[in-house]
């Protein structure tokens, strides 16, 4: 959970609609809440290597998103597209099927309420984690102006 109130589009509130299902694109954005960028957010913990690599990849996709918007004077925010995240959520829910944090049997803290779905970590591999997000893509977001 954040610590602060975190509102979006239309009033939206990130903590009441993360006590539900902690979703996010790559760990960092968040649709309907335009120019926030998260450190650490839903899926991103490292159960086997050290986070400061995650967080330092993650830190370079949202410097290389503010540069994209600071590049084009006209955009105001950007929005991840709903259906992109969406799309990336459900990649992260079959991978982390495959894991043994999401495993029927395994009982951690890892899962919400000890019995549901990881959020916290990712299934990624530490690579794979840091080149799917090497790159920034404006595209897969909406250009508010």
């Amino acid at each position: 959970m954040i610590p602060f109130q975190v509102y979006g589009i239309g009033g939206r509130n990130l903590n009441s609609e993360w006590e539900m299902e902690a979703v996010s694109y790559k760990g960092i954005t968040i649709s309907g809440y335009p120019n926030y960028f998260k450190i650490n957010g839903p899926n991103t913990g490292s159960g086997h290597s050290s986070q400061l690599s995650y967080m330092e990849i993650m830190v370079n996709y949202t410097v290389k998103a503010i540069g994209a918007v600071k590049r084009n004077k006209t955009i105001r925010a950007i929005d991840v597209k709903s259906d992109v995240q969406r799309e990336y959520v459900a990649e992260m829910k079959k991978n982390m099927e495959k894991t043994v944090w999401q495993n029927g049997t395994c009982k951690s803290f890892y899962r919400k309420n000890m019995t549901g779905e990881v959020t916290s970590l990712s299934p990624e591999s530490v690579i794979h984690f840091i080149f799917s997000r090497k790159r920034f893509r404006l595209r897969d977001y909406h250009l508010l102006k």
